[in-house]
């Protein structure tokens, strides 16, 4: 069978991890992806899938145009001749809607949900305020009308429960994949034996406040007066000082060795109701190897076998001095997630999807 993806740039490992199953279970996948991103590259690198590029511009992303998108989709789908689409995204949803071939809506992100915690800052007088205003109100209206079409009586993928409950009351059928790693990314050796009190967190906006549920400004200035062991993964802006370690962008795999002696991982954010439904990748890759969760109340992660959680920042130096449980021990922690949290192990979720619309 032929899958052809649509998403909008690389990597992204979620639809790599999906093009593997699909390649794993015979099937020919290709991608579609936004010409801007023409030069980007699969973080697999065995993945050999081909890719087409399509022009999309602000102005179809929100909603305008998207005729002319569409028509660059239809004549890849005449030269590829798929069989199915698996669509990644809601603005790709919106292109492909009313075509005649079967297809996937995988939602990452929860957009009608995501998308009016993106509403700017109140400033009255200022034209760069209202101009983003102005944006956001189309984009997000936009959003609301298409996913109640998108999602009525439609069989998806998301990837929370909290998502899922939500395409629910929209009549969708939603199945879970969560982001966990896969196999290949967890065969290694981990080591069992942490440094006493240190942390680490993967991403590129720790002491930001630019997204409303992923607000962490603040903690950068707690951590260096309480003398936190912290290393910070995936960030260009900060510079390593005292007991801050920044190694800034490192690729995926690498991210392993780094974490491998570390005995906490943080979500380091103010709490936040959208956080309820949010799945990080970064969660599983801690869990994975062996460490602590630490994170505000607002996040729903009881498949986490070891999640520490706080309301202010203040909170976190208790949490760490906090004495280690027998189920946080980094033994028990590798045990679970190796046996539950694995992206392999989800393979018969998406099977099952393609068996209700294929037959």
């Amino acid at each position: 069978m032929r899958i052809l993806h649509i998403g909008k740039s690389l990597p992204d490992m979620r639809i790599e991890k999906t093009i593997l199953l699909d390649i794993g279970r015979g099937d020919e996948p290709a991608l579609i992806l936004y010409d801007e991103f023409k030069n980007k590259e699969f973080n697999i690198k065995e993945i050999a899938a081909t890719k087409y590029f399509i022009k999309v511009g602000k102005k179809n992303i929100l909603g305008f145009g998207r005729k002319g998108v569409k028509k660059q989709i239809d004549l890849i789908i005449d030269e590829f001749k798929p069989d199915l689409l698996h669509v990644h995204d809601i603005h790709n949803a919106i292109f492909v809607y009313g075509t005649k071939i079967p297809w996937i809506y995988n939602d990452h992100e929860g957009w009608s949900i995501e998308g009016k915690y993106r509403r700017p800052s109140l400033k009255l007088f200022s034209f760069r305020y209202w101009y983003h205003m102005v944006g956001w109100f189309l984009k997000y209206m936009n959003i609301i009308f298409w996913e109640d079409k998108i999602l009525d009586n439609r069989i998806t993928i998301t990837v929370s429960k909290g998502i899922s409950e939500m395409h629910t009351k929209k009549k969708a059928l939603p199945k879970i994949m969560h982001n966990f790693p896969m196999q290949s990314e967890i065969d290694r050796d981990i080591n069992v034996i942490k440094r006493n009190n240190s942390m680490v967190y993967i991403g590129g906006d720790f002491d930001k406040n630019d997204n409303k549920y992923r607000d962490s400004k603040g903690l950068l200035k707690i951590a260096v007066q309480e003398c936190f062991d912290l290393t910070i993964i995936g960030n260009q802006n900060i510079n390593s000082q005292k007991n801050i370690k920044s190694l800034g962008f490192i690729n995926h795999y690498k991210i392993y060795n780094e974490i491998n002696d570390i005995q906490f991982g943080l979500l380091p954010y103010k709490p936040h109701e959208f956080q309820k439904i949010t799945d990080p990748n970064k969660v599983y890759i801690y869990t994975h190897m062996g460490l602590i969760i630490i994170g505000p109340y607002t996040y729903n992660f009881n498949h986490i076998p070891a999640f520490r959680k706080y309301n202010h920042f203040s909170e976190i130096k208790n949490l760490i001095n906090l004495e280690t449980q027998a189920h946080e021990l980094p033994e028990n922690i590798i045990k679970y997630a190796k046996e539950n949290l694995v992206w392999e192990k989800q393979s018969e979720i998406y099977a099952s999807v393609i068996k209700s619309l294929m037959g």
